[in-house]
């Protein structure tokens, strides 16, 4: 007969079901580490910090102090179990990990990389094997079992390791992935984990197999062997089998299967031989390939279960562990300081040394090194299977996780304080320049300065429009090149295409950043050059990987280099309870900023039956801004303009006049007969509620006369193409109902008109909109 199942309701403790003790464990543990991760958070440190941390305090170091606590959540008779699960999440972790260290690519950085990561792994390698010496004589039992040899080799791998997946990850955070630093210590701690890897699995070979030299030969040989077969038979037949079945831009179930079949082939076999089944899923990890994004797909389909529920369990279970309470002797306390000493020497100063001779900076240098001597994940699982296999006892484990702890904790605060942002050297922005190939003669070409000159820019020579098209949602791409294509029909554009790229802290995202985003592979970069090649524009392209947090410091950088004349850029909107007023900080930094005339380009995503993407509708009050809101990327030959006079409605004539000299195209100007002071008067309240800077000149006599003038500039063109209307009604519902505009016209209004209306406060599935509209802000 099956045994009952332990219930609270028949009177039973339920923790003494396995599976229901595991589940609350499994809560505890992660509940418990993201709790300490929100206040490390603010100190800049990385997840594992906390995790480990978590494990410390649930362990018998402090938690498991109090009666009882241990016993009921943490039982010994648990641990296996725990550790179990733990050790499936390892595996493939290990197997991202291998994910992320593209061997193609890495073995192309090789060169620049090896002199740096050579140096970090032999000088402290060096030193760690004197530093054994004293852990084995004060901190090991004597006479010990653990032969000297083995000891000596696994503390010297132990204090020479460069944790990659933490440091990619504090890269990534701290903005430095994009810098000469970031790219040296990201490129030389790929090639160091690798000797790392390599070192272990001599380690752990010999660890295994005491006192059996030829047995750890024999295993270390295996491995070997199994990597060359994975290498040179498993990888070609796995790449054919992928180009055969993935045709679509998703990853099929099946490919999935097959691949996470492969990781536990893999790592059964390593496991068999004797060494550790991590080594098996990692070099899968190695082999698995990178073409068309395959191993990005398949790491977004694994990464967030395997990095937030299953390894935060092997962290806590390394820091159950961890036994601070035993370091209660001055000689204890002695040996953490002198391992501290040892790795900072060895690991700071051999990277400091082999990059000065490398040729960077002396701030450069000792960043570098900084960086290298972050520990963290890696560090931790080679304390565990040496702990495991009994080659150091609990004091030696705790020493070793403390050095591991500290070296990453003073990552962060280190590099923050002696490579500030200012001394930053950005080494990942790629750039690549076009010409157009136009059939239109030069003299054909007409060029611009200033949008303030307009409509009198005919009459310049040798002038053209500087555009800035930044490129933040690929998906957004059409919609930007069509006002491209419209600028550039008959203008000579010094077009640049700025394609900025989201840093996250994903395995994939690390993944995009290494290699399979260029600009050669950048499908958005790649439309633009198409579109280019069509246009009388000289077009240079240029890719940017940051946070998120800098796209606006990069946009108005890039502007201000390249003088430009105005930015165009898109955003989508969302239509559930989403109103116009929304603004978020992006929008509004950037149209505090600039300098020059900004466009964004907004576009119902719903009608345009596209997937939500990352940001919501925003409305821009700013300096000197365009908006856009697009249900359909044909952007047709009518376009109308709002006309109630202003500085803002100024600047949406003018820009109207830039996307209207297409041959076919017509421009109708509908002018409010009473311009100007009713609607002025309500945008300055509206904006002053909302703090923004607002123009002031709104209300002074002047203006109107500025409007007429530019007015009678517009009717002296005499082009046929261009009609001026004036209307008793200027509300936009009431003039939809007069003109019944198409869905494919284009609607062009100022700031003021577009915040009167009452977009603001309208969601978008109610507005009337049966067009695209741009809203015009004029820079001050």
């Amino acid at each position: 007969m099956a045994p009952a199942v332990s219930s609270f309701l028949s009177g039973a403790n339920p923790l003494e079901n396995p599976l229901s003790l595991l589940i609350i464990q499994v809560i505890v543990i992660v509940s418990f580490s993201r709790l300490i991760a929100i206040g490390l958070k603010f100190l800049k440190q990385p997840l594992v910090i906390a995790e480990v941390i978590g494990g410390i305090l649930l362990g018998k170091s402090a938690l498991g102090r109090i009666p009882g606590f241990s016993q009921t959540l943490f039982p010994e008779s648990s641990l296996n179990g725990l550790s179990l699960i733990a050790n499936v999440g390892l595996v493939f972790y290990l197997f991202l990990v291998g994910l992320e260290l593209d061997a193609v690519g890495m073995f192309s950085s090789f060169k620049k990389s090896a002199f740096i990561s050579l140096s970090g792994v032999l000088i402290p390698f060096g030193l760690g094997l004197g530093t054994s010496v004293l852990l084995y004589q004060n901190l090991m039992p004597q006479p010990s079992d653990v032969p000297f040899v083995s000891f000596l080799i696994f503390i010297g791998v132990a204090t020479s390791i460069t944790a990659f997946p933490v440091l990619a990850r504090i890269l990534t955070e701290r903005n430095l992935l994009g810098t000469v630093v970031g790219q040296a210590a990201i490129s030389s701690a790929a090639v160091d984990d690798i000797l790392a890897w390599i070192l272990l699995l001599i380690v752990v070979a010999m660890i295994n197999n005491t006192g059996n030299y030829i047995v750890a030969l024999y295993a270390f040989l295996c491995i070997v062997g199994w990597g060359l077969f994975l290498i040179f038979l498993v990888r070609p037949l796995f790449h054919k089998f992928i180009a055969a079945a993935e045709k679509n831009e998703t990853i099929s179930e099946f490919t999935l299967v097959v691949t996470f079949l492969l990781v536990l082939i893999s790592a059964w076999f390593t496991e068999a031989v004797g060494v550790h089944a991590i080594f098996g899923a990692f070099l899968i990890g190695l082999i698995t390939p990178h073409d068309n994004g395959f191993a990005i797909k398949v790491a977004e389909k694994i990464e967030d279960f395997v990095c937030s529920l299953l390894l935060p369990l092997y962290f806590a279970y390394s820091g159950i562990n961890t036994r601070i309470d035993q370091l209660n002797s001055a000689i204890s306390w002695a040996m953490v300081g002198l391992v501290m000493l040892t790795v900072m020497t060895g690991k700071i100063g051999g990277c400091f040394l082999a990059s000065k001779m490398s040729g960077y900076s002396n701030r450069e240098s000792l960043s570098i090194g900084v960086l290298m001597n972050t520990k963290g994940l890696v560090e931790l699982i080679v304390l565990n299977i040496g702990l495991k296999a009994g080659v150091i006892n609990v004091e030696v484990f705790t020493v070793m996780v403390v050095m591991a702890l500290l070296t990453t904790f003073m990552t962060v605060p280190v590099i923050s304080l002696i490579y500030p942002q200012k001394y930053h050297r950005e080494n990942f922005v790629q750039k690549h320049s076009e010409e157009g190939t136009s059939s239109i003669t030069e003299s054909g070409k007409v060029q611009v300065q200033d949008l303030n000159s307009l409509p009198n820019f005919f009459e310049k020579e040798d002038q053209k429009v500087k555009a800035l098209f930044p490129i933040i949602v690929s998906k957004d791409t059409n919609f930007i090149i069509s006002i491209f294509q419209l600028i550039s029909s008959m203008l000579s554009v010094e077009a640049t295409a700025l394609r900025l790229i989201d840093i996250e802290t994903r395995p994939s995202a690390i993944m995009k950043m290494q290699g399979a985003e260029s600009i050669e592979k950048d499908h958005s970069l790649n439309l633009f050059k198409f579109a280019a090649k069509f246009s009388l524009s000289t077009l240079e392209m240029m890719l940017h990987i940051t946070g998120k947090e800098n796209f606006v410091h990069h946009i108005i950088e890039t502007s201000a280099r390249n003088n430009s004349n105005i930015v165009v850029l898109s955003h989508g909107l969302d239509t559930d309870e989403v109103s116009f007023g929304t603004q978020t900080k992006f929008f509004n930094d950037l149209f505090l900023q600039s300098r020059c005339t900004t466009a964004v380009l907004l576009y119902n995503k719903i009608e345009e039956n596209n997937e939500a993407y990352e940001a919501s509708l925003n409305t821009v009050r700013s300096v000197n801004s365009v908006i856009m809101k697009s249900s359909s990327i044909q952007i047709a030959s009518v376009l109308y303009v709002l006309f109630n006079g202003g500085t803002h409605s100024r600047e949406a004539l003018r820009f109207a006049l830039l996307c209207s000299l297409k041959e076919g195209s017509t421009l109708r100007i509908l002018v409010c007969k009473e311009t100007g002071i009713e609607s002025s008067s309500k945008i300055i309240e509206i904006e002053k509620q909302d703090t923004i800077q607002n123009d002031l000149n709104l209300l002074q006599g002047d203006e109107k006369v500025k409007d007429r003038e530019l007015l009678e500039n517009f009717k002296a063109l005499n082009k046929k193409n261009f009609e001026i209307q004036e209307l008793e009604v200027f509300k936009f519902d009431e003039i939809s109902k007069i003109k019944k505009f198409k869905k494919s016209d284009l609607i062009i209004v100022g700031k003021d008109y577009f915040l009167q209306n009452q977009f603001s406060t309208n969601k978008l599935s109610t507005t009337p909109f049966p067009s695209s509209m741009v809203v015009v802000n004029h820079a001050m």
